[in-house]
């Protein structure tokens, strides 16, 4: 996944995101983000307007997003690779 969707997600403004594959299910799954096709331009425009016409939505994505975004800060994940090596070595 690229690391640019947790910094769109740490700034606290909707996030649209045009992507395929394992980003698209993250993306929905997480609803941290609209997802639209790669490459369709019309989705990515009613997209945009969906997000500035409701207001709802967007402050649902931004209040999802930022949680998401703090979950998987670089420091954090170094953090829980640790802990999962240290849990290991003591099971040895």
């Amino acid at each position: 996944m690229s690391a640019k969707l947790y910094d769109a997600c740490s700034i606290g403004r909707p996030v649209i995101v045009a992507c395929r594959g394992e980003l698209w299910r993250i993306v929905e799954a997480e609803g941290i983000a609209l997802a639209v096709p790669h490459g369709d331009l019309e989705a990515l425009a009613e997209a945009v307007r969906r997000v500035r016409t409701d207001s709802e939505l967007g402050a649902g994505l931004t209040e999802s997003a930022r949680p998401f975004a703090r979950r998987h800060l670089r420091e954090r994940q170094a953090e829980r690779l640790a802990e999962l090596i240290e849990s290991l070595a003591d099971r040895s």
